[in-house]
């Protein structure tokens, strides 16, 4: 895996070295304090036309925002903080069974 956030990270990564891109952090997230702002759908949607890779999207998903993440182009997500903050942690992930 490879961690990425912006485009260019697409045209610099060894593909031959990855199996898949982890991207994110999609939206605003409570999880990693870091100073890497959100790269939002857009960017997401460009990060995944320019790689044969399979991208995992990360960073603020939640059960109403995921299959918007898969439309544009994500193939699997990384959700940490809406399983965390759950109340109910089996109905919370039922709510992703897109």
């Amino acid at each position: 895996v490879l961690s990425a956030h912006a485009l260019e990270h697409a045209a610099q990564a060894p593909l031959d070295l990855i199996d898949y891109f982890g991207f994110g952090p999609i939206f605003p997230t409570a999880t990693k304090v870091c100073s890497i702002e959100e790269t939002g759908l857009p960017i997401l949607a460009q990060f995944c036309s320019l790689t044969t890779k399979p991208v995992v999207a990360i960073g603020g998903i939640t059960a109403q925002t995921a299959q918007t993440v898969f439309e544009h182009g994500a193939k699997s997500l990384a959700v940490i903080s809406a399983l965390a903050q759950a109340d109910d942690l089996e109905a919370e992930i039922q709510k992703f069974d897109l």
